[in-house]
């Protein structure tokens, strides 16, 4: 159990330090953008096609980083998953048997947002 309650922090923490929200509300603030931009009258056709090709790429960019920071947050609980496992036997069915048990999933569910909530309450207060 504590094991996946360090990886919650560790996740949390990372997501947030990383800044990944602002990757993913980057990614799905050009969708919107791109319709008005294809709707507009004002624009040529030129101007348009212009337009949503540089969005395109600026939505391929910020996938792209948001795709690498996940990786980097994922790799970082997957190692603390595998030294648990590989200096204390956590569990009898090695590392797989570690990730995909319930209670290594339950523990998850129940101490990320637990944290989050901690953590957040203690931003806010100082």
């Amino acid at each position: 159990m504590f094991v996946f309650a360090l990886m919650g922090i560790v996740f949390h923490e990372l997501f947030m330090r990383m800044d990944i929200v602002a990757d993913i509300r980057r990614v799905l603030h050009v969708a919107p953008a791109a319709v008005r931009v294809i709707r507009s009258d004002t624009l040529s056709d030129l101007e348009k096609e212009r337009a949503v090709r540089r969005m395109s790429l600026e939505v391929l960019g910020d996938t792209l980083r948001f795709t690498a920071k996940l990786a980097l947050v994922l790799a970082a609980c997957l190692a603390i998953a595998a030294l648990a496992q590989a200096l204390f036997d956590v569990s009898p069915d090695g590392l797989y048997g570690l990730l995909t048990s319930w209670w290594a999933l339950a523990a998850l569910v129940i101490v990320m947002p637990l944290y989050a909530r901690i953590r957040s309450g203690r931003c806010a207060r100082g």
